[in-house]
């Protein structure tokens, strides 16, 4: 199964438990305000922390990594607007934790999309990519080999922020393509 997290938030424990004992891959599709979705970062913290997740960040145009500043201070960052990292005892500290190993391309491979042609041509060697454990140098950035994706009996969820339409339609884009090449294996 691959679900675009931004489909289920209505039960957060379910999503984020979902994360920690199912979930083979998760998929970071960073734009300017993911990691300032309380969603995702309970996402990222999730898998960093309790889970046997593959963490794979997609590096679009308009992100932005937080400062300095805002990462020791993350509570102001994070927008919790109807919605407390704190309610599912998600600590500020290992959200920072989580944010910096994300954001490491040592530890976290990413696909940096800043220089990538803009066309449906784009996630579909994305998918091929994510799918094959090619390494993250499509467009351009290097970054080290990430395993393929396993069976069709696996988890994957690409975080995405919901109220970026771009971003939803992108990453509906990105899981139909997946879909396809699981279900299509050579």
């Amino acid at each position: 199964n691959v679900f675009i997290d931004s489909d289920n938030l209505s039960d957060l424990d379910l999503l984020f438990d979902i994360v920690k004992t199912k979930v083979h891959t998760l998929v970071v599709y960073l734009t300017q305000d993911t990691l300032r979705r309380p969603w995702c970062a309970g996402e990222i913290t999730t898998a960093f922390s309790a889970s046997q997740a593959k963490v794979l960040c997609i590096w679009l145009p308009s992100f932005v990594e937080p400062t300095l500043e805002e990462m020791q201070d993350l509570s102001t960052y994070v927008d919790e607007t109807g919605c407390s990292l704190r309610q599912y005892a998600i600590a500020w500290d290992a959200v920072r934790d989580s944010f910096e190993f994300l954001l490491d391309p040592e530890i976290t491979p990413r696909i940096n999309m800043v220089n990538a042609p803009r066309s449906v041509r784009q996630y579909e060697q994305l998918a091929d990519a994510v799918n094959k454990g090619y390494p993250c140098d499509l467009f351009g950035e290097s970054s080290e080999k990430f395993p393929p994706i396993p069976g069709e009996s696996d988890q994957i969820v690409v975080s995405a922020d919901r109220m970026d339409e771009e971003a939803i339609a992108a990453a509906g884009i990105f899981v139909g393509k997946i879909q396809e090449r699981l279900f299509h294996r050579e």
